[in-house]
């Protein structure tokens, strides 16, 4: 498990690289102003997922599939100013 916290800006900011060990994933939006959470690394603040203030959204394995599904980076974005995005990556140990 790998910790750690991302300044995020208007424009696109990686949140976490590509990572084809990743078995979960966990969001936390530690500011006061809305992210937006996406796959596409043009993406700007009106696109993707919103992370309200304080919300946090984690993603695990799926007893039916077995495994994270998404492997690829996600990218964030803020309307403007910056804000503190929590990132927790699980790996696979195998």
């Amino acid at each position: 498990m790998s910790t750690s916290t991302v300044t995020v800006y208007p424009t696109a900011t990686t949140l976490v690289a590509e990572n084809f060990r990743r078995v979960g994933l966990e969001l936390e939006n530690q500011d006061t102003v809305v992210i937006s959470i996406s796959d596409k690394s043009t993406m700007v603040s009106t696109e993707g997922i919103t992370l309200q203030v304080g919300e946090r959204r984690t993603e695990t394995p799926d007893s039916e599939k077995g495994a994270f599904f998404y492997k690829g980076a996600v990218y964030g974005a803020v309307a403007s100013g910056t804000a503190l995005c929590r990132v927790v990556e699980w790996e696979t140990t195998r």
